[in-house]
């Protein structure tokens, strides 16, 4: 049989190779499955989209209504887990970006969007009542 171990048992599988630089050997002809900030945000783009059209039916129901008690409550719950989730979506991207400080600098338009309604939510905690 001439081939030893490798003859007809070995057929048709994928080859592993080794790339230089590389997190560990590659397949090839397998689609590398690694999150990357791009994968990331094609995949979140559409449910952030309708994330941000639930905060700004929330937020337009708290100032319009001018709301008190439990409908108050609710419409500052679902702006603060929307905001969370924005800002998750901002870490995420972050930890995934290849070269993180020029992400950064380039993505200080997303960082101010997460980070400037924390003075006014903290200021709004310290006026509440409860």
């Amino acid at each position: 049989m001439g081939g030893g171990c490798r003859g007809p048992v070995f057929r048709g599988l994928p080859r592993v190779a080794a790339v230089r630089g590389s997190r560990g050997p590659r397949v090839r002809g397998v689609a590398d499955r690694r999150m990357t900030e791009e994968r990331w945000q094609r995949a979140t783009y559409w449910p952030l989209m309708a994330i941000s059209l639930v905060w700004l039916v929330a937020y337009s129901w708290q100032v319009i209504a001018d709301l008190s008690g439990p409908d108050e409550l609710v419409a500052r719950g679902i702006t603060g887990v929307t905001w969370a989730l924005f800002l998750v979506d901002y870490v995420v991207r972050l930890v995934l970006a290849d070269p993180r400080g020029s992400w950064f600098r380039h993505h200080l338009f997303d960082l101010a969007v997460v980070a400037l309604p924390l003075p006014a939510a903290a200021a709004r905690c310290a006026c509440s009542p409860w």
